[in-house]
């Protein structure tokens, strides 16, 4: 198999296979940039749709920080961690 052009002479990239520790970093930021332009790539026309995909995506970074740490302290406005969503449609 050919490697990529992209990495052709990334002294480190045999030991990014999956399991390393910068690996995972390189991931979780993939997601995040993930999270962010599907959030501004269509906006909702409704402002309430617009805050649950905000509040998914905090929530599913506050997840894998427990998964990867173990014990974490999360805080938010009450906004973000009430149970029932303030906006009207």
């Amino acid at each position: 198999m050919k490697t990529p052009k992209k990495f052709v002479g990334c002294s480190n990239r045999i030991q990014l296979n999956g399991e390393s520790p910068e690996f995972t970093w390189i991931e979780q930021y993939a997601a995040v940039i993930e999270q962010f332009t599907k959030m501004m790539g269509y906006l909702p026309e409704k402002p309430k749709d617009f805050y649950n995909q905000y509040d998914i995506a905090m929530y599913e970074n506050a997840r894998w920080t427990e998964e990867k740490f173990g014990k974490s302290i999360v805080w938010a406005h009450n906004g973000h961690t009430a149970k029932t969503n303030h906006f009207v449609d």
